[in-house]
């Protein structure tokens, strides 16, 4: 695939220099935030070791560090300056920062459990998408979840169109067969996806993404508790009795 110019990266890299101050009058907002319990909701616990992939200066980066206190943390930007300003402010013995491009960034933390690409995708080239995945894809185990979060391209094409000034250096578009493309050419398959809103309706959307596996015969029955199976012969009981088509 094609690589990045080393002026163009110079170019994101400056911009996202000169972007520090604004991340750090937003601080911690409803999406950082929104990201930080869903980040939880899928198995952020004190011993995660954690990939943060564009972590700017580390806003996210401070509510992670509250939860996982066993776990590594390694957090990369494009941006020194942003690096700069988050070990400033983290100063943590499992917590480490490094300046980089993510898209052929090779990290010291193995086996993640988790990854997070969170409102990144959108500001790489989407020529580059492809290298992206082929280098997280080479990260990611059976355990591992690679959470992504995003603007609805819709509403990025929208603002191309009517408010152009609200938009980055690079701001596009990633439309989900895009996504899937890239995803499934490296092994990797959508979990979940979910459309939601913030500020607008379904401003964002929110993907779980694993490694794709070898499809397995699996009874849920043998997987649940016996409280949990409880519920489960109820409702059959429902079926049969309320619901029965004669």
């Amino acid at each position: 695939m094609t690589k990045p110019l080393e002026t163009e990266v110079d170019a994101i890299s400056e911009y996202y220099d000169n972007y520090t101050n604004r991340q750090i009058s937003i601080n911690v907002n409803d999406r950082i935030f929104g990201l930080y319990q869903r980040m939880i909701k899928n198995g952020l616990n004190s011993k995660s070791n954690v990939l943060e992939l564009g972590c700017g200066i580390g806003t996210l980066s401070f509510l992670i560090s509250k939860k996982v206190k066993l776990g590594t943390i390694e957090a990369v930007d494009i941006s020194k300056r942003s690096i700069a300003f988050a070990k400033q402010k983290i100063k943590k013995s499992n917590f480490f920062f490094y300046a980089g491009n993510i898209v052929g960034y090779q990290p010291e933390i193995k086996n993640p459990e988790i990854i997070t690409l969170f409102d990144v995708l959108e500001h790489i080239p989407i020529e580059q998408h492809w290298d992206l995945f082929q280098n997280i894809s080479s990260q990611m185990t059976s355990e591992t979840i690679l959470l992504i979060n995003l603007p609805n391209p819709d509403l990025i094409e929208y603002e191309q169109l009517n408010d152009p000034d609200v938009l980055q250096i690079v701001d596009q578009a990633v439309h989900h067969p895009v996504m899937v493309e890239n995803l499934y050419a490296h092994n990797l398959e959508i979990q979940k996806m979910e459309k939601y809103g913030i500020w607008l309706k379904d401003d964002y959307i929110f993907y779980t993404v694993v490694k794709k596996r070898p499809f397995a015969m699996i009874e849920l029955q043998s997987q649940r508790t016996f409280l949990q199976k409880i519920p489960v012969k109820l409702f059959r009981l429902k079926l049969k009795w309320f619901y029965r088509y004669k």
